[in-house]
């Protein structure tokens, strides 16, 4: 499936083109390949999904839509602050004082590295 948005829609003439990225021309759609989609309720910018039909593509160089339904994931969701009144996102205010733990100084890594433990005294073996 492809998705684009829909740019042109002629109601009495039961049509309409589709944008999509996939392509440089228009897809063409008639009414009779909508699927859950209301005729009358149809605008333009409104995102769908559809499939077009390999065969014309190929032989005539054409675009046409065989099925044309509504995306089945949200493609855009933006939160309004209309919306939500009084929200505002903000960084917690401690945030960015305290160091990751998996963060480490590195001098403070290379002294550790350099000061190794004292060696243990090696036992002689009785003769």
């Amino acid at each position: 499936m492809r998705i684009g948005q829909i740019i042109t829609v002629v109601s009495d003439r039961k049509f309409g083109f589709i944008r999509s990225e996939h392509f440089r021309e228009d897809v063409f759609f008639h009414f009779s390949s909508l699927q859950g989609l209301n005729p009358k309720r149809l605008r333009i910018g409104q995102d769908v999904e559809f499939e077009i039909d390999e065969l014309l593509r190929i032989n005539k160089q054409q675009l046409e839509a065989t099925l044309v339904q509504e995306p089945a994931k949200p493609l855009t969701h933006t939160l309004e602050e209309e919306t939500v009144p009084g929200f505002k996102a903000a960084h917690h205010p401690k945030a960015r004082r305290k160091k990751p733990s998996w963060k480490r100084n590195p001098k403070a890594e290379s002294q550790d590295e350099n000061t190794d433990p004292p060696p243990e005294p090696q036992s002689q073996p009785n003769p």
